[in-house]
């Protein structure tokens, strides 16, 4: 999404899609290895028990953050105006 936003925003922003996205990359890496060590280490049945619930409150928390990202982009355009009001003054 942030790469996304990189590349459509026209404002001064683009820098912090940019940077987001980068640390994206970071943590992936840091999950990766983490995962990569865990699997090497301890080959056990029981090493992914327990998971589900956070795969559920990720997955609610993906859906959350999307729907809070339409309202916010949906009410821009009542925002902008109010904001670009007090600049001015």
């Amino acid at each position: 999404m942030n790469s996304v936003l990189y590349f459509t925003s026209d404002e001064d922003i683009p820098h912090f899609y940019q940077m987001n996205a980068l640390w994206n990359v970071v943590n992936l890496g840091i999950a990766g290895l983490g995962y990569w060590g865990s699997v090497r280490a301890a080959p056990s049945e029981d090493l992914f028990r327990g998971y589900g619930q956070s795969l559920l409150q990720g997955g609610f928390l993906l859906v959350f953050d999307l729907v809070m990202y339409a309202i916010q982009r949906g009410s821009r355009n009542l925002i902008e105006p109010l904001l670009n009001e007090k600049v001015r003054q």
